[in-house]
């Protein structure tokens, strides 16, 4: 069913562009300073009450309501609201400039395929998990931020999460776009501990016929269907 529910997200994604306008991520930067604006002066406010507080209550209403949802209509609503939730999180504005930037890769992998693998993994709360620590460590990157202090546990975080994605994504890279070169490099820096950002944009580029915007499109292209099919095989197994 989370096939289903991936694919239902894609292609409201797809054929209604428009709703895109919906899917506004200022709400969680009001969110923390309202944390931040109640809690700052008082001795709760340290590195780990600030990421906690802010993240708790959102992670118990997700469990809460897919828990209520899953139990009326055979689970039918408990699958709406995944798909819903899948497509909020989801984004497919990675290439922001005009001209290639190898970070292209990077934010593919932060707005899609991290995102799809812990969805496929774990459900809907694991997804939502990986894409609010995210929306914390962006955050936390202002100087300015009351919540600077807690970027370097934040970033440790992500970095954790983020490992086992990382290096199936820029495996995928490497398996759909130019392989020997950006497998060579999937085997050198894999195993090697962080380094997830140098890891897929070595490996993307690496991938590449081309290094431009056209090329990086249709990689990208390329491995959402490469994870789409293994996720159809992964299925068909479980059902017979």
């Amino acid at each position: 069913m989370r096939l289903i529910t991936v694919l239902i997200s894609l292609g409201v994604e797809h054929f209604y562009p428009q709703l895109a306008k919906w899917r506004d991520d200022n709400w969680w930067s009001n969110y923390q300073g309202w944390w931040a604006k109640h809690l700052a002066a008082t001795n709760w406010w340290n590195a780990i009450t600030a990421i906690l507080f802010p993240l708790l209550p959102i992670m118990i209403a997700v469990i809460l309501v897919r828990c209520l949802l899953g139990t009326l209509l055979f689970g039918l609503f408990g699958y709406l609201f995944d798909a819903i939730v899948l497509w909020y999180l989801l984004r497919n504005t990675w290439i922001t400039e005009p001209q290639y930037d190898g970070a292209v890769f990077c934010r593919a992998h932060e707005q899609r395929f991290a995102i799809l693998f812990w969805f496929f993994v774990l459900g809907i709360w694991a997804a939502v998990l990986y894409r609010v620590v995210s929306w914390m460590v962006n955050n936390a990157k202002d100087e300015n931020s009351p919540y600077y202090a807690t970027l370097s546990l934040l970033t440790q975080s992500h970095q954790l999460i983020a490992w086992i994605p990382a290096r199936l994504t820029a495996l995928s890279y490497a398996l759909v776009g130019n392989f020997t070169p950006a497998f060579s490099i999937w085997q050198q820096q894999a195993w090697q501990k962080g380094g997830n950002s140098e890891l897929l944009i070595n490996c993307g580029e690496a991938a590449l016929e081309e290094q431009d915007n056209n090329a990086v499109e249709l990689l990208i292209k390329r491995v959402l269907l490469l994870w789409l099919l293994a996720l159809a095989l992964v299925t068909i197994g479980m059902l017979v």
